[in-house]
């Protein structure tokens, strides 16, 4: 299936490895490396898959591949809500688009919003919500550490930007 002016044929960093996603009937079909790996449905809002540009990204080591599923038309019964799928592995639902792997290519980030509550977010890291909360998340270049942003409201004053390290404030 065509992405507008490009393909959704993605390839590792070091060559090595594909993947692309086809439809077939009613369903997304995912192949990485010529073999079927999942199937998702089509909902009657034509499913998308989205990533940076391309549908199907590898992870810096290549070792990993994950994709950003989203429908634009939630309500629809017959299609599944947006999540990030690691390895073809489900995250939980209401995954959005900012998703950033660590340099080594071993864990990632990301933030769900509550389909229940749109102004409540979740930061999962590692396939696993945070303890803490914060947003646009960075790795060290170790991958050790995760910098996030928090914004704070007090009772007085204006809002605070806080800057956190593994999940406690630095600045």
């Amino acid at each position: 299936i065509s992405a507008g002016s490009g393909t959704r044929l993605s390839f590792s960093p070091d060559g090595t490895r594909f993947g692309y996603a086809g439809r077939q009937g009613q369903e997304w079909v995912i192949v990485i490396d010529g073999k079927e790996v999942l199937r998702r449905p089509i909902g009657t809002n034509e499913t998308l898959l989205r990533g940076a540009g391309i549908a199907i990204e590898f992870t810096p080591n290549s070792k990993h591949w994950f994709f950003h599923y989203y429908n634009p038309n939630e309500r629809d019964p017959r299609a599944d809500p947006p999540r990030l799928f690691w390895d073809g592995v489900p995250g939980p639902v209401g995954a959005e688009n900012d998703i950033v792997v660590s340099a080594d290519g071993e864990r990632y980030a990301y933030t769900v919003t509550n389909p229940a509550n749109p102004n409540q977010k979740v930061l999962i890291v590692d396939g696993k919500p945070a303890p803490t909360l914060g947003f646009t998340p960075v790795f060290t270049g170790d991958g050790l550490h995760l910098y996030t942003q928090r914004i704070t409201r007090p009772a007085v004053g204006p809002q605070v930007t806080e800057l956190l390290l593994d999940g406690r404030p630095i600045v």
